[in-house]
């Protein structure tokens, strides 16, 4: 769940509409307004969460690299770099661990 952004007085700061009104989930919860500074700060700030992201970026590059020794354009946005063995799992950045896959291919797949 994500932080919620808070009031001076602690209130939760819901989202709202161009006409005033709560939006709302399919479910009917409401949705809150996320503090994306305080998920930075409480996760995505963390020196291991740094490594990781360094590390997926870094693969980018490596794809990128080799398609342009090849004459191919960059990487789509709809595409990732897939790692064959993940980060996670042990494996590394090595050309041969790493594949192209679209957005929703690779998310589907996870850390398997």
């Amino acid at each position: 769940m994500p932080k919620a952004k808070r009031d001076k007085n602690g209130n939760i700061i819901y989202e709202r509409d161009k006409n005033g009104k709560i939006r709302r989930y399919k479910d009917g919860r409401k949705k809150v307004k996320r503090s994306y500074r305080d998920e930075y700060d409480s996760y995505h700030g963390k020196p291991k969460q740094i490594k990781n992201r360094t590390a997926r970026n870094g693969a980018r590059a490596k794809i990128n690299a080799a398609r342009k020794r090849r004459g191919l354009p960059k990487l789509k946005t709809t595409q990732e770099v897939d790692h064959k063995r993940p980060l996670s799992k042990g494996g590394g950045n090595g050309r041969r661990n790493l594949s192209v896959k679209s957005r929703a291919a690779n998310r589907k797949k996870s850390n398997k």
